[in-house]
C-alpha cells in the first residue's frame, strides 16, 4: 500500500494546505478517500490521472470533503471524449451520503454522465465488509455528522485506517485498536474544544488506549499550523508510547509497511 496526501488542509484557505483528499494504492487498485477542493489540479503534481482512480470512499459531505466529486466526473469527461477510452467509477459511503450526493448529482447529470463517463454510488451500511481484489474494507461510524464513516483497509495482515472527521469516541478507540498506520485529523489546538473534531490532547489519549503503530496527521487548520509546538509535544509522548506520529504535508507519500 501507498499513500499521498494531496490535500492535508480544511475549508480554510492556507497557502501550503489544500482541502482533504488522499490517494490509497493498493496493489495496482487506486483508491481516493475523500476529494475536497483543489484535489484534481494536485493529481497533476503525482504520477496518476483520474483515469486511474477506481474506488472513491466519501468520509461525510462537508463541503470540503466532497465539493470536487462531481469536478471531477466533470473533467474525467474530457479525457474519455478526447482519447475515446470508458470509465467507471463506483463511490463508497454512508446510505445518508450517498441520499445527498445523488440529490446534488441531478442538477450536474446531463453535463457528466454517459455511456463512456459513468459512475455508480454504493451505499454502505455501518459496521459493512466491502471484498475487493486483494483487500477488504470495513466501515464504522464517526462522532462528526449524521452519515459520518471510517474506512479500514485489509492487505493481508496490514491494516490502514482513514478515519475522516471525527471527534472522540468509543468507536474510534475501538476501530484503532493496534492498526499499523490510522489517517486522522488533527484540526484545532486543544485549547478550542470541539467535539466533533480531533485536537493533540484528544490524540494522545486515543493513542494510550488504542496503541496504533504509526498515526499521519492531516486536516489542519491554520490556527493549528501556528502552534506546531503542541504536535512536537504529542509526538515526543507517543514516542515513549510506543506510537510514531507523522505530520502530513501536501503530496507527501507514504509506503504503508
Amino acid at each position: 500500500m501507498r499513500l499521498t496526501i494531496l490535500g492535508s488542509g480544511t475549508s480554510v484557505a492556507s497557502k501550503i494546505r489544500k482541502s482533504p483528499g488522499y490517494l490509497l494504492e493498493i496493489n495496482g487498485t487506486l483508491n481516493l478517500l475523500d476529494c475536497g477542493p483543489g484535489i484534481i489540479h494536485q493529481l497533476a503534481h503525482t504520477q496518476y490521472i483520474i483515469q486511474d482512480i477506481s474506488n472513491i470512499f466519501i468520509s461525510h459531505v462537508h463541503l470540503d470533503h466532497v465539493n470536487e466529486l462531481f469536478m471531477l466526473f466533470f473533467s474525467n469527461r474530457y479525457h474519455v471524449l478526447k482519447n475515446k477510452t470508458r470509465k467507471t467509477f463506483k463511490v463508497f459511503s454512508s446510505e445518508y451520503n450517498i441520499k445527498f450526493l445523488l440529490n446534488v448529482e441531478k442538477f450536474y447529470r446531463k453535463w457528466i454522465y454517459d455511456p463512456v463517463n459513468k459512475y455508480i454510488f454504493v451505499p454502505l451500511e455501518n459496521m459493512y465488509t466491502v471484498d475487493f481484489e486483494g483487500f477488504k474494507v470495513v466501515t464504522l461510524s464517526t462522532y462528526h455528522t449524521e452519515g459520518s464513516l471510517m474506512f479500514k483497509f485489509i492487505l493481508g495482515n496490514k491494516v490502514f485506517l482513514y478515519a475522516g472527521d471525527t471527534g472522540l469516541c468509543q468507536n474510534l478507540i475501538d476501530f484503532s485498536q493496534n492498526v499499523d498506520y490510522l489517517l486522522i485529523e488533527c484540526s484545532l489546538p486543544s485549547e478550542y474544544k470541539v467535539d466533533t473534531h480531533m485536537d493533540p490532547k484528544k490524540l494522545f489519549q486515543l493513542i494510550e488506549r488504542s496503541s496504533p503503530k504509526n498515526v499521519i496527521l492531516t486536516h489542519f487548520y491554520p490556527e493549528m499550523d501556528e502552534h506546531i509546538e503542541e504536535i512536537e509535544q504529542l509526538r515526543l509522548k507517543a514516542r515513549n508510547v510506543g506510537t510514531n506520529v507523522i505530520i502530513s504535508k501536501d503530496l507527501m507519500k507514504v509506503d504503508i509497511l
